[in-house]
């Protein structure tokens, strides 16, 4: 919302000396800031104060910067408004616009699907409302309020996505946004490094329900035992989504199309007739995703039948589970992140598509604390339960996906462990032929995109040369 430097100065309780213009946006990067943003001096991996003069000679309005930082001298006579810490003044300012704005809030955490869950249901949404959504995944305590204060002054759906990785981190976030309509995907085992137990994950994700309201609306994936039971915490309406359990709103007659993505059915409740849909985004699990998008738009009255041609064009998001030809070789981009739950998911998916070969390649998953061997080897009997004809483990801990995938029946030659991602694009551009089906996922620090550049590079290559002798 666009107010001036004064109404901003108000809402914070901040003094501020210099012109009184109206705000063109917000930022906390001063090299991407735009002509005429408000620019928020937060101490994070470095501290925004260092950048405070770069931000006015890009062309900020004003700057909100800590009580107790020196202005430098050619400051002064700049609009800065001097509160106690930057970084809560930035959650106080979403939190007052979004009063002042008063439009429905979805919010979306789970162990997994966030991103693909948030685009889905702002797709659906705007089938039928103005929706402003999170830009990639801006889901931390920084991102969550610049979403709020970047939205569009007519928008009337917000769409935000809240990630966690440590307890009442989703609490704060809900007393930011103050959601009316709060959708639990999953709980698995990412992020469980910061918590006892999953249990513990568990009690986090459900700080997003213990936060609604009387009136707000809780979406519950019913396939997920622990989100079923947030039900017990929430005094208001909810609905529940599910593939495989009876829901409000459940996918039936579920089938795996040629290129990766799926046809369903759909029960939902209120509708004597079902409803088929058909989407590109690929696997179960993003069946279920759409199915909860589906289910939170209608809890704000859009018409499931409305939302046919929305899912039809759903697209999946960069790295996350994207179909990539490269000439008679086919790859499933999902290197953006991975945890037990969604490799698993992701091994099924390619276990159901056709293929000559089916390969695996399978970075180590991150922060998952003293269970991280446990849950590498759990992946590592799954992809031998998945029939592949090659995996590849990269990096630290896969080390235990591989043995344990020879010690399940797999054998060893059809298992190769390599240092990193950049050794599994040299084997791989080796080892593939005409045929194969090979999916890519790790964690985001394995970096495996750099894997998929490489045999990108060698098989365009080839196929350019096939190209030119013809």
């Amino acid at each position: 919302m666009n107010w001036t430097i004064g109404q901003v100065a108000d809402a914070l309780g901040a003094g501020f000396a210099g012109g009184d213009g109206r705000v063109s946006g917000y930022s906390i990067d001063s090299r991407s800031l735009n002509q005429g943003e408000m620019f928020f001096a937060v101490r994070a991996e470095r501290d925004g104060h260092d950048f405070v003069a770069g931000a006015f000679k890009q062309g900020a309005c004003a700057a909100v910067v800590a009580l107790d930082w020196p202005v430098p001298r050619e400051l002064a006579g700049k609009a800065l408004l001097r509160v106690g810490d930057p970084r809560q003044a930035l959650a106080d300012l979403a939190r007052a616009q979004r009063r002042a704005w008063g439009g429905s809030v979805l919010a979306v955490t789970g162990s997994s699907g966030k991103t693909t869950f948030k685009e889905a249901s702002a797709a659906m949404l705007a089938t039928k409302y103005r929706t402003a959504r999170a830009v990639g995944n801006l889901n931390n305590d920084l991102g969550v309020p610049l979403t709020l204060l970047r939205m569009a002054d007519d928008a009337e759906v917000a769409v935000v996505e809240m990630g966690m990785n440590h307890a009442e981190e989703i609490r704060v976030l809900a007393r930011i946004a103050e959601p009316n309509i709060g959708v639990v995907t999953n709980v698995s085992h990412a992020h469980v490094g910061a918590f006892e137990s999953i249990d513990g994950v568990a009690l986090a994700k459900r700080e997003l329900i213990e936060e609604l309201g009387p009136g707000g609306t809780a979406v519950l994936n019913a396939d997920d035992p622990r989100v079923r039971r947030f039900d017990e915490v929430h005094n208001g309406p909810v609905v529940t989504y599910g593939v495989a359990e009876s829901a409000n709103f459940q996918a039936t007659a579920i089938e795996t199309l040629p290129g990766g993505g799926s046809r369903f059915g759909l029960k939902a409740e209120g509708r004597s007739s079902r409803l088929e849909f058909e989407t590109r985004l690929p696997g179960m699990h993003n069946v279920s995703n759409i199915v909860g998008a589906i289910a939170a738009a209608a809890v704000l009255d859009v018409d499931p039948a409305e939302m046919q041609a929305a899912v039809a064009e759903l697209q999946p998001g960069n790295h996350r589970g994207q179909t990539r030809r490269l000439g008679a070789i086919t790859a499933i981009d999902d290197c953006y992140n991975a945890n037990p739950a969604a490799v698993e998911t992701m091994l099924r998916d390619l276990a159901s598509r056709p293929a000559v070969r089916r390969i695996a390649v399978l970075g180590e998953m991150r922060e998952l604390g003293a269970a991280s061997k446990d849950l590498h080897q759990r992946v590592g009997v799954a992809a031998a339960h998945a029939g592949l004809d090659l995996l590849v483990a990269v990096e630290g801990d896969a080390k235990w996906i591989a043995e344990a995938a020879v010690t399940s029946g797999m054998a060893g030659a059809q298992v190769l462990l390599v240092p990193n991602a950049d050794a599994a694009g040299s084997a791989l551009i080796e080892l593939l032929v005409e045929g194969d089906l090979v999916l890519l996922k790790g964690s985001r620090g394995v970096r495996l995109e750099r894997a998929l550049d490489r045999i990108v590079a060698a098989f365009d290559h080839e196929e350019a040369v096939a190209q030119g002798a013809e």
